[in-house]
């Protein structure tokens, strides 16, 4: 009865009953709305936390540019050609500064060559026949200043089927080469670099021709000096004579015959600190196909283990678990060792493999490691220097003993294909500030986020938005339950004082006041939640990250990264929400009405009737 006369009191100002009903739900609506987006903004930021990793790469800028010139004996003219040149090579200590903060500290790889005769490699066996080791005498008196034919008479590494046969030759390289003598035998390293030129070649089918190359040596101390050649300056070619291979020169011929044959049975190691440190891999051009990466304590301990190449594998019949012996008897700290090693099976070195002595490099350091993941690669229109070497494997760089420190054959400053580290994502402002202040203007640092900024960006716009309209929704809300609880309730005083005058109990007077609005305010906070939980679940994904994140600055699709996350915690998350402000309203209403009701009925009857007389 009470219910029913509260109800019906309502429905005599039917105009402002609607009106609380819809601006309720329109209040409701608007605080799921912006609840739920805060929530989704914050918990999708954590989970891309997760899946975005911010690295810097660091390149160190040459301090001029020098003009080289090379003769070319086919132009009969010089050929000019620049080379960067630095005064000092920074130390990758050098980032390591006051107010860097590091998720994975700076890092300048090195790889290392490692033999392996045991293995089945992608080169192939005549990897090197387009150079050799040869003796050979000019069919007659001549100036090498042009192609010339010569008698191959002994081929020390490289094509056996040259041996006894004619090729054409030229000191290209030369302008004043040494005379050759037909009745003498000279020894060279040669390569085939072009086709025969010259007054010799008159009515002679066009074919290759082979130059020779000096035979310097290429070793660096730890700290990048270049080691002192014992010959000063080695020659193109040499006459041999009796006792030739006993001196210092035809030694070194010897040797480098035997070291022209390691390539094809070399594979290059490279260590790091942390396999998302490779461009490859932090790029999605390489990634783990089999097995695991290598975790972070495995790379701080320096444990023994390695990821490998499908093809290595493959060819040498590897699984997760084995063992594959390493050998390493050289150190490249210049470059990548895509940039000699080609995934292809190709090989190209810009050096010797001679030490300061005109020696092979030993071996100076041997390894077992266990295969703990297994990666493969893409095809992609990427620089040669931020690819996989062909049958390269990485390892832990603490697991290597005498990284840096043996046989380093090349030596340069930081690039960015092999000097990296990562900070906290959101952070790069942060840390250039702070790399501004050392004064350092010879190292270009270039980041990688994968457009995390991008994407902070649009979803900290996001949560302003749901913020505003949380505040909108709070402050409409407050607003609203104190207006219709003076309409509803503070005016009704007249009301009450009539009740209690015929005898009706202040439960019962407060049951009459409050049911009706709270059945409005119920109904009203009901269907306005379940309209924002609504709308704010319609807010798809795609068309958030459609307006907040630019795919153009990362090759990671968040809307893959989204489908990982486990669906149930968004519903979970949208019924909490929807919970949490219905509950908010209620509540919120609730504690009005019964502050002015509990109010009213302290009054007397004869004091309400007075009061509300006074108002009318």
């Amino acid at each position: 009865m009470i219910v029913r006369n509260s109800i019906r009191q309502m429905l005599r100002t039917p105009v402002k009953t609607f009106v609380f009903l819809l601006l309720i739900v329109c209040s409701g609506a608007l605080l799921t709305i912006g609840a739920n987006l805060w929530l989704r903004s914050n918990q999708n930021l954590k989970e891309y936390e997760a899946s975005f990793f911010t690295i810097g790469t660091v390149e160190q800028k040459p301090d001029s540019i020098s003009q080289d010139m090379e003769w070319d004996a086919a132009r009969k003219d010089y050929e000019i050609y620049q080379s960067a040149q630095y005064a000092y090579v920074y130390p990758v200590s050098v980032l390591q500064f006051e107010g860097a903060e590091y998720i994975r500290k700076p890092e300048k790889r090195s790889h290392y060559a490692s033999y392996a005769p045991e293995y089945q490699l992608v080169c192939s066996d005549n990897a090197n026949f387009m150079v050799i080791i040869a003796e050979f005498s000019p069919v007659e008196d001549c100036i090498p200043d042009e192609s010339v034919q010569v008698h191959v008479t002994k081929i020390l590494n490289g094509d056996q089927n040259l041996e006894g046969n004619y090729i054409w030759f030229c000191d290209h390289t030369n302008d004043n080469p040494l005379p050759l003598f037909k009745d003498k035998t000279y020894i060279a390293e040669l390569a085939w670099i072009g086709e025969i030129h010259g007054g010799h070649i008159e009515n002679v089918m066009r074919t290759m021709e082979y130059a020779p190359n000096p035979l310097g040596t290429s070793q660096y101390t730890e700290n990048g000096e270049i080691m002192e050649d014992i010959l000063k300056e080695p020659l193109a070619y040499y006459e041999v004579v009796p006792g030739f291979y006993q001196s210092e020169e035809g030694r070194r011929y010897l040797n480098y015959s035997d070291g022209l044959s390691l390539p094809s049975k070399t594979f290059p190691v490279t260590g790091t600190g942390a396999t998302m440190l490779l461009m490859p891999f932090y790029q999605g051009d390489a990634y783990i196909c089999e097995g695991n990466d290598i975790s972070q304590e495995e790379y701080e301990t320096g444990e023994k283990v390695c990821l490998v190449s499908r093809t290595f594998a493959q060819n040498n019949a590897l699984s997760i678990g084995d063992m594959v012996h390493t050998a390493l008897y050289y150190t490249n700290a210049k470059d990548t060792a895509s940039r000699n090693y080609g995934i292809d099976g190709t090989q190209g070195f810009g050096f010797n493999f001679l030490n300061a002595d005109g020696e092979v490099p030993a071996v100076f350091e041997e390894s077992t490691y266990k295969i703990v993941g297994i990666y493969d690669t893409v095809s992609a229109e990427i620089s040669r220097s931020y690819q996989m070497a062909g049958d390269e494997m990485i390892v832990p760089m603490n697991s290597i003993q005498n990284r840096d420190s043996c046989n380093i054959l090349a030596y340069g400053p930081m690039k960015g294909s092999t000097t990296s580290f990562q900070i906290p994502n959101g952070s790069i402002d942060k840390f250039m500030e702070e790399w501004e202040k050392q004064g350092i203007t010879d190292l270009d640092i270039t980041f990688y986020d994968r457009g995390y900024r991008e994407l902070k960006s649009g979803i900290d716009q996001m949560k302003s938005m749901s913020i505003l309209l949380c505040s909108i929704g709070l402050s409409i809300s407050i607003f609203l339950l104190l207006l219709f609880n003076h309409l509803f309730i503070a005016k009704q005083k007249k009301r009450i004082a009539i009740e209690r005058c015929m005898g009706v109990s202040k439960g019962s007077c407060r049951m009459s006041l409050m049911t009706g609005m709270l059945l409005i305010l119920l109904a009203g906070s009901f269907w306005g939640c379940t309209l924002g939980a609504v709308f704010a679940d319609r807010i798809s994904q795609k068309d958030f990250y459609q307006t907040a994140y630019d795919m153009t600055y990362s090759n990671v699709n968040v809307l893959d990264v989204k489908n990982e996350v486990d669906e149930k915690n968004d519903i979970a998350a949208s019924f909490l929400v929807f919970g949490m402000c219905a509950l908010f309203l209620t509540v919120t209403g609730t504690g009005m009405m019964m502050y002015n009701t509990n109010r009213i009925l302290q009054m007397e009857p004869m004091t309400l009737l007075s009061a509300s007389n006074d108002k009318e």
